[in-house]
């Protein structure tokens, strides 16, 4: 019991910590050339300019976080993650009005369909990175950098790999270009912002920095403190204990799942991307319209 008390509490003293540390750094710093312009800057609008200090896209990147009205650094990752997210989904949807004309070309056809589902796989890797950075806190948050570099790094590929999927000659290729620009500058923006975030939360005192001989403890659960609740609630279905319907033949627990005609366990395709290289897979590796085949004990 006082376990369960200690931890929320911890959990609670760090967050207002950050809030509080960001806040009396960014109010109390030095202002240099920005003058009176500078000091007459919200302390929101004082984080998101450092933020996107390392950015190229300066401009765009202060825009997108202007809107977020809160002195908590997740919350203005989270906010250009999500801004990424809605142009692609824009440049996708832009896509789809190039149809009629690509249906003359067989090519550029095939091409416009590569490039849609690529651009299906962009937002999928967008919104688990919206996951990641919601269902943890700062701490957890800045030790995924990595992961989350690797699935923004995806993105801006999926995007090149489809405008790529076009000759040169061809007359749709620049209108898909042009409508990649703010997609491919908001998402380059977030991994700028995602790469400096250590640095970010040095300058205001905040180092997560965890020793080389020190353990990640686990949760009451048995799950690494860093798994969202998502994640948790899938992996544990395995190991109900039979509290949960269980497959007929096979014994194994059912959860989320159900049986298609080939009597094969299968999970809903947006859970099981999570675990699999299924993003990766095409044709025959797929269950059409159910799912894809569950690989226990495989994890992430």
């Amino acid at each position: 019991m006082f376990r369960k008390v200690v931890v929320p509490v911890i959990s609670l003293i760090l967050v207002v910590g950050v809030v509080i540390g960001v806040v009396a750094v960014v109010n109390n710093s030095k202002v240099s050339d920005g003058g009176k312009k500078e000091e007459s800057l919200s302390p929101e609008m004082k984080i998101a300019t450092q933020l996107c200090q390392p950015s190229d896209y300066k401009e765009a990147c202060t825009k997108t976080l202007s809107s977020v009205n809160s002195t908590d650094p997740k919350e203005f990752v989270k906010q250009a993650i999500l801004a990424a997210s809605d142009a692609v989904k824009k440049s996708f949807n832009f896509s789809d009005d190039l149809v009629v004309k690509a249906s003359k070309d067989k090519r550029e056809k095939m091409a416009l369909d590569d490039c849609k589902e690529l651009l299906d796989y962009a937002v999928q890797e967008l919104q688990a990175s919206i996951s990641l950075v919601g269902d943890s806190d700062l701490h957890t948050t800045n030790e995924r950098v990595a992961e989350l570099q690797s699935w923004l790094s995806s993105v801006l590929a999926y995007q090149e790999t489809c405008v790529d999927g076009f000759s040169d000659n061809s007359t749709i290729k620049p209108t898909i270009e042009q409508g990649f620009v703010d997609a491919s500058h908001l998402t380059d923006n977030v991994l700028a912002i995602i790469s400096g975030l250590s640095g970010f939360l040095k300058s205001v005192g905040l180092q997560f920095n965890i020793p080389s001989n020190s353990r990640r403890l686990l949760a009451e659960d048995g799950f690494p403190t860093w798994f969202s609740g998502a994640d948790r609630k899938l992996l544990a279905a395995q190991g109900n204990d039979g509290r949960k319907e269980k497959h007929a033949t096979t014994g194994l627990v059912i959860h989320n799942c159900r049986i298609v005609p080939e009597q094969k366990l299968v999970a809903e395709r947006n859970e099981a991307l999570q675990f699999t290289a299924g993003q990766f897979l095409k044709g025959a590796s797929w269950i059409k319209n159910a799912g894809v085949p569950v690989l226990l004990g495989l994890k992430r």
